[in-house]
């Protein structure tokens, strides 16, 4: 089945798709500063750069339902020449998981596993509060678990479970909606 990007304008910026626009709507409701097709990388323009303090995060966005569609956009961030971490987000907040916890995306980090060799280990995103800063952030459920909101982490003693990305969702479904003949 093919998809249909509906172009969108939020926040003054033209959107190719209404789904990127909703993505946008939704981080400024989390507070996480977002450029839009910021870079140019090798044979590749990722949607959003969020600008953590820890480091800027490339964000790729499909119109997925399922962890599968999302993993397939992995050997394109793979092989443009980004060395940092990676977010794939979907048409959805909710993905089908055996894990106790609510996965929203697939998040990647990189990690010398050897001296010399690095390797990038992709896994679901879980978001969460932070209790260190109270901000909303996320972890990479098999990585290193530390809030990219403000960087601090030591385990999981800093997780609080949050509902503010599913409300941010909400609103964000309610606005980005499509408004025959109106953009």
């Amino acid at each position: 089945m093919t998809i249909t990007a509906i172009p969108t304008t939020y926040q003054g910026i033209e959107f190719r798709s209404r789904l990127e626009a909703k993505w946008a709507f939704v981080f400024d409701k989390l507070g996480w500063s977002w450029e839009y097709e910021p870079i140019d990388l090798k044979g590749y323009i990722p949607d959003f750069i969020l600008t953590f303090p820890r480091a800027p995060m490339l964000v790729e966005i499909k119109p997925a339902l399922a962890r599968k569609e999302l993993e397939a956009a992995i050997p394109k961030i793979e092989n443009s020449g980004w060395t940092g971490d990676s977010l794939i987000l979907g048409a959805t907040i909710a993905f089908e998981t055996q894990y106790c916890c609510s996965p929203f995306g697939l998040v990647s980090q990189p990690h010398d596993y050897q001296e010399g060799t690095k390797t990038t280990w992709w896994d679901y995103a879980i978001f969460h509060e932070c209790s260190e800063c109270k901000r909303q952030s996320f972890y990479h459920h098999l990585g290193a678990w530390f809030c990219y909101a403000c960087g601090k982490g030591d385990g999981d003693s800093y997780l609080i479970p949050s509902n503010a990305l599913d409300h941010a969702w909400t609103r964000a479904t309610n606005t980005a909606k499509y408004r025959h003949g109106k953009r």
